[in-house]
């Protein structure tokens, strides 16, 4: 298998909670840490190594550990390693150390993970704060929205499509992939609405309409907002964080600006 995700020239992500067994395998069950150290290795020597993430979901139990899940990425020469926000659905709910950050606390940790990212220039440290760029990746500029959803779709295990991987609810499935064309689910009238909502979130959120950062943010993550709010039509729980973020990002524009004129 790794032999032929290596072949497939495709990305491979694997989940990684803890930099050891202890808190790894608190979290995902015993043995898991194990294998995943004998994944990394075999995409490694199988030559997919440059197309190998880390992800590590952030919560309570965790929280800590990532100093040393940095040093682990590094030491076993991972090109990016990602943080994500708990999410509160399926184990998420039941699983007995599932407590995520509060906004407050993640808000700090993305703070440290910002100041890291001059230090570790071998390896790639993302948060999962979608929004918060000010320089549009050069493969959506096309259109100029940031978030992927009609460029890609999710598979789920039973061949489910769905728009997103925060959007996996039976309102939201497009089709199958046993019964459907890839090209006919992506123009169908389905996921043009779902593109359309998209594209136009930030001008029917009352709060977003009125906000200077608008078409920076594009009223953030509607997945994110889907599991905070129940609803596309409303923000995501970070939207104060990213509103002070390009506060303070356009700040330092305007004073490095005046300083270059001085």
């Amino acid at each position: 298998m790794a032999k032929f995700l290596s072949d497939q020239n495709i990305y491979v992500q694997i989940s990684l909670d803890g930099a050891s067994a202890r808190i790894h395998d608190s979290i995902r069950g015993p043995g898991t840490f194990e294998k995943v150290v004998k994944a990394i290795h075999l995409l490694q020597d199988c030559g997919a190594g440059n197309h190998l993430n880390l992800c590590t979901t952030l919560m309570q139990r965790n929280k800590d550990d990532w100093p040393q899940l940095i040093v682990f990425a590094e030491k076993n020469n991972i090109p990016l390693l990602r943080f994500l926000h708990l999410r509160e659905v399926g184990r998420g709910t039941s699983h007995p150390d599932a407590r995520p950050l509060t906004g407050s606390a993640y808000e700090s940790f993305i703070a440290h993970i910002t100041n890291q990212r001059q230090s570790h220039q071998k390896l790639e440290l993302t948060c999962g704060m979608s929004g918060l760029l000010l320089n549009m990746p050069e493969s959506f500029k096309n259109d100029d929205i940031w978030c992927p959803v009609g460029r890609m779709m999710v598979v789920d295990t039973t061949g489910d499509l769905y728009p997103c991987v925060l959007m996996m609810r039976d309102n939201f499935r497009l089709g199958n992939i046993h019964e459907n064309a890839l090209m006919d689910v992506l123009q169908s009238q389905k996921m043009i609405n779902t593109c359309q909502m998209l594209a136009n979130r930030r001008f029917l959120i009352k709060k977003c309409a009125q906000c200077l950062f608008k078409n920076l943010c594009q009223a953030g993550c509607m997945g994110q907002a889907l599991d905070h709010c129940d609803q596309l039509i409303d923000t995501d729980i970070f939207c104060s964080y990213r509103q002070k973020a390009y506060f303070k990002a356009f700040d330092r524009l305007i004073a490095m600006a005046m300083h270059g004129n001085s």
